[in-house]
């Protein structure tokens, strides 16, 4: 009788990063791992950067992490295959810095402010603007200028928040009298610290 040998191809390795087809610095990105045929558990992945571990949220899934300098990433996976471990494939992904936020008052960069809404708000925050990923930068400090008796003032904070100076300056504030918010800088979940647009704003 004759006699066939089958060789069975492996199946083919599928990983999608569940945010979007690259990976961030510093912060935690999701990631989809699947091989038809094969249950998640019974995967072993590995990256060529940073690092790769199960996500305590969501079961057979993973998170990687990439350190600062990575300019790419590539994640292997090996799984059980009809009794013996057999590498799936591998799958490569960019890599990239998260952006810089918009440093804003009251929701403005620009433009006029009620003075009571610029008391209220008495501080810079730092917004993502659509982006995929829930984090956060923080303002370490900025700097103040107005124009006072056609004086040059200018003060400094450490912080997101406007010091007491700031604020008795803001209050005392006319009409048209216009507030510079500069050298913003924040520090994010890389560990870096970026230096932020300017906001400028005139008492209506």
């Amino acid at each position: 009788p004759f006699s066939h040998e089958y060789i069975v191809a492996p199946p083919s390795l599928t990983v999608a990063a569940t945010k979007m087809n690259l990976f961030y610095i510093g912060v935690d990105n999701p990631v989809s791992i699947s091989v038809p045929g094969i249950a998640k558990e019974n995967i072993r992945p590995s990256i060529s950067a940073g690092s790769i571990s199960s996500d305590p949220n969501s079961r057979g899934n993973w998170i990687v992490r990439v350190p600062t300098g990575t300019r790419k990433a590539v994640i292997s996976a090996s799984a059980d295959y009809q009794g013996q471990m057999m590498n799936m494939g591998s799958a490569e992904f960019r890599v990239k810095k998260v952006p810089d936020p918009v440093a804003e008052i009251a929701g403005l960069v620009q433009g006029s402010i009620e003075k009571n809404t610029l008391l209220a708000a008495s501080a810079i925050i730092p917004e993502m603007k659509d982006f995929e990923f829930d984090l956060y930068f923080r303002v370490v400090s900025f700097k103040m200028i107005t124009i006072i008796g056609g004086d040059l003032v200018q003060k400094n904070a450490r912080g997101n928040r406007f010091t007491e100076d700031m604020n008795s300056i803001i209050k005392n504030a006319r009409r048209k009298q216009k507030f510079f918010f500069q050298n913003i800088q924040a520090t994010g979940p890389d560990g870096t610290t970026r230096s932020l647009n300017p906001i400028n704003l005139e008492i209506k």
